[in-house]
């Protein structure tokens, strides 16, 4: 699992790969089945103890199921965000129904065992903190899947992440059912929480028996809510929404088959509780059945009450009050002595975590100011990007990089600075340090096949980034979107805009008759619509316009190893013509000298970094 992929928001794949470590068969039966018997455990707990008939196997079975959902819950929840540039929404908003299954169990099972956490003070707030987290992981996710519902991109393959970059399709027309349902499981959740919290503190609940069972039957209602979406929507069990590459989710695994032996861990216990291995606390029931005496031999002759208060704060009646009675005023000297030890510590670790957060901070400041001061050009002061185009292109025109006064920028400063994803979401600046830097301050013609148009910030990065990282460019575009051209032809005045498809070889044809007057092209970069047929259409046609010495770069060549790109994932399919094996047969012929293509007789070298190769020519066509 990588947390820090790189979000790429254009180009929507046709389809998307299966993911059996969050869809899985395994994973989600392990989730229904846990949630189902941890609800039925419930029941058959609180129907026990209103009969007068607690069950200790029972208790402690239900226990290990709920410790074992919350905690895969927050685990699935916590892989969810993490890959949020890659998992797309239909395998995100799985991972916010399994929430909610474990949101449900642990619910339940805080019905049926709230004594046994009112008696130990650490079980209850441990308990009270994982309901805390899985509560705000699953808020966190329900903003993900509430904006895609918005926008209408629970079918995108896109990832969840560009929910907030792009402006999708707009919500379909009878999106606003499923808008409000996911406003209302949001608003729910934090109102359960709420109550479950009151529930878990309160001393002495009113209506603690309808409590229980309207709680258990709202609790079921959301599992089996939950249980009948993943059905559906699973590509395991139903009919997924997106188009999926392969059918991995249904494949069984070790990781598969590891999630449903979870399931029986919590029978050990029993099995040692019932051979007399293990003992367990009875219920509250059981306790008083067992008081023989009244009082001396009591621990606590004045109450009855098995709630242990926190000792930072609270008393034993009420969780803020200030009670009264001598039974108050000795709890109290009791917090009192356990505070003056808690207390020093607490403060301490308080301190040190704000000394980090704020040396972080600083350092984070630091970096940033130093990053905009060598993004900076020295001599002049940039605006607004219109007027950025006039002095980085003509202001700095005929003033050439001396290097005695101040480094220029690098090609990875410059880029930042502008957002364009050849740094932001690939790390191309490596091969573009190494062939445009010796040739920065030369005269340059260059054309780049796509403007940007379908990228969520726009068009015009990389044309900005060009003309301030090579102050003597002439520069040329190719782009398909005529619209888009046309919208940004002031923006992009300074340079040369053709519209056109790439992978149509008259108008490359006549692109490259138009353009041969003034010289060949010392530098070509594809950063079009990056299928087979684009790239290797335009490589084909394009590279006899590349002068001697100069480069062909093509970017994105990831996507010939996607399917929906016309790419060979498996690299295994003979008859799959993809640009990287196109490539391979380019370096075949530098090697043995046979020349099978017509272009490999004046490659000089191909260099390849991840998911970018530069072609250079030779000085003389051999």
């Amino acid at each position: 699992m990588t947390f820090e992929d790189p979000l790429r928001c254009t180009d929507a794949p046709k389809s998307t790969p299966s993911d059996a470590g969050i869809a899985g068969t395994g994973i989600l039966l392990s989730f229904m089945a846990t949630a189902g018997l941890a609800i039925i455990l419930s029941a058959t707990v609180i129907v026990g103890e209103m009969r007068g008939k607690p069950s200790t196997i029972r208790r402690k079975l239900l226990s290990g199921y709920s410790d074992s959902q919350i905690l895969q819950g927050i685990g699935i929840q916590s892989v969810g965000l993490a890959k949020m540039n890659s998992l797309v929404p239909y395998h995100f908003f799985l991972i916010w129904m399994l929430s909610l299954l474990s949101m449900a169990t642990h619910n339940a099972t805080l019905l049926a065992l709230v004594r046994d956490y009112r008696r130990d003070w650490v079980i209850r707030w441990l308990r009270q903190f994982l309901m805390f987290v899985n509560l705000a992981l699953s808020s966190v996710s329900g903003a993900f899947v509430l904006q895609a519902v918005s926008k209408g991109m629970e079918r995108s393959t896109l990832p969840i992440a560009c929910v907030w970059q792009v402006a999708g399709d707009g919500a379909a027309p009878n999106a606003s059912l499923s808008y409000v349902g996911t406003i209302v499981v949001i608003a729910g959740n934090c109102i359960i929480f709420g109550l479950a919290t009151w529930y878990l503190h309160s001393r002495a609940p009113r209506f603690f028996k309808g409590v229980q069972l309207v709680g258990l039957l709202l609790m079921a209602a959301i599992a089996v809510g939950a249980a009948i979406r993943i059905g559906l929507l699973s590509q395991a069990f139903g009919r997924p929404s997106v188009t999926l590459s392969d059918q991995g989710e249904k494949v069984w695994s070790f990781g598969q088959l590891l999630s449903m032996l979870l399931l029986v861990y919590p029978l050990v216990n029993v099995v040692e509780i019932y051979r007399g291995e293990m003992s367990v606390a009875g219920s509250s029931d059981e306790a008083k059945k067992l008081r023989v005496y009244d009082g001396e031999l009591q621990s606590d002759p004045h109450t009855h009450n098995s709630f242990q208060p926190n000792p930072l704060f609270g008393s034993q009646t009420n969780l803020f009050g200030k009670g009264d009675g001598q039974a108050h005023r000795q709890q109290r000297a009791e917090n009192m002595h356990q505070r003056r030890i808690l207390f020093p510590l607490a403060a301490l670790a308080a301190m040190a975590f704000v000394i980090a957060l704020v040396h972080q901070t600083l350092d984070s400041n630091t970096a940033q100011m130093f990053r905009s001061k060598l993004s900076s050009p020295s001599s002049v002061t940039l605006g607004e990007r219109g007027d950025t185009l006039l002095i980085a292109h003509s202001g700095l025109r005929n003033q050439p990089w001396t290097g005695k006064a101040q480094e220029p920028p690098s090609f990875e400063q410059v880029a930042l600075k502008y957002g364009t994803d050849k740094v932001t979401g690939h790390s191309y600046q490596y091969m573009y340090n190494k062939y445009l830097a010796p040739m920065r301050n030369s005269p340059l013609k260059m054309l780049e096949i796509g403007l940007g148009c379908n990228m969520a910030y726009g068009p015009g990065a990389s044309y900005y980034t060009w003309l301030e990282y090579l102050p003597n460019v002439e520069l040329y575009y190719i782009e398909s979107d005529a619209a888009c051209a046309a919208k940004y032809e002031r923006e992009t005045a300074n340079a040369h805009v053709y519209t056109g498809d790439q992978a149509d070889v008259a108008f490359l044809e006549r692109f490259a008759l138009e353009t041969a007057q003034g010289g060949q092209f010392d530098v070509i970069v594809d950063d079009g619509g990056h299928t087979m047929e684009q790239q290797l259409t335009s490589l084909t046609h394009l590279w006899p316009t590349v002068k001697p010495g100069g480069i062909y770069v093509i970017e994105d060549l990831q996507t010939s190893y996607w399917e929906g790109y016309g790419g060979d994932p498996m690299t295994t399919r003979r008859a799959k013509h993809t640009t990287v094996k196109q490539l391979f047969r380019v370096v075949d012929d530098i090697m043995t000298g046979r020349n099978s293509l017509t272009m490999s007789r004046d490659v000089l070298s191909v260099d390849c970094m991840a998911e970018i190769c530069t072609l250079q020519k030779s000085q003389v066509s051999q």
